[in-house]
């Protein structure tokens, strides 16, 4: 899922059905779930209520996690503001437009963590941070923003992937962004940390091949 700010120009699809390239996953698993969510755990469930084609799914089968996922476009509908709490992990790509009520169920359904992809620009916005009243989705403290893991290069969402998992590049930054239960996070100080993940070996580039 997701909204498209890149340079392809097909029509707008009224469920902004853009698919997650596959190496964006692929890089916040090996870099954050696999060091973050209970590694020495062997049963994991992940959740991803707004599959799409299921390029997320995909994504931590191959990396031996469990799933549960649905979508609101799939003929049994999946509508994750239906959803009610008794989840521990998410991981989605949910519609840009519906970030900030996305986060604020997702406060309501995930016992440990979640992580959302989003634009990283959203990192602004005075109601998503409301410093005076601090209710904002960046400010609860039950459940604070702990970490946000942006690409070194502009992804282009689209609605179809590459099956060689290469990608193009458009001209919006994207992140994950990423909300951890202050209560399983063990020191938390109140900081957010910021890291950088690397996807410039997947970009499409004249002559280039994935191996």
């Amino acid at each position: 899922m997701g909204k498209n700010y890149s340079r392809n120009t097909g029509k707008h699809d009224k469920f902004c059905f853009f698919q997650t390239p596959y190496c964006l996953t692929q890089a916040f698993v090996d870099r954050h779930i696999k060091v973050y969510w209970e590694p020495d755990r062997e049963e994991k469930t992940i959740c991803d209520y707004c599959s799409g084609n299921g390029a997320i799914v995909k994504i931590l089968h191959d990396s031996g996690f469990r799933v549960l996922f649905g979508d609101i476009k799939d003929t049994v509908k999946t509508d994750f503001f239906n959803i009610g709490a008794g989840d521990e992990y998410g991981l989605m790509n949910p519609p840009f437009r519906l970030f900030n009520q996305w986060v604020e169920h997702c406060f309501k359904v995930f016992s440990v963590s979640f992580a959302l992809l989003a634009p990283t620009t959203y990192l602004q916005g005075v109601k998503r941070y409301n410093k005076k009243y601090q209710d904002g989705i960046f400010q609860n403290p039950t459940y604070p923003l702990t970490h946000i893991y942006t690409f070194n290069r502009y992804p282009m969402l689209s609605a179809e992937l590459r099956p060689d998992g290469l990608i193009e590049t458009g001209m919006q930054a994207l992140s994950w962004f990423v909300w951890t239960k202050h209560s399983e996070v063990a020191g938390y100080n109140g900081d957010t940390i910021h890291r950088w993940l690397d996807i410039d070996s997947f970009v499409l580039r004249k002559g280039r091949k994935k191996k």
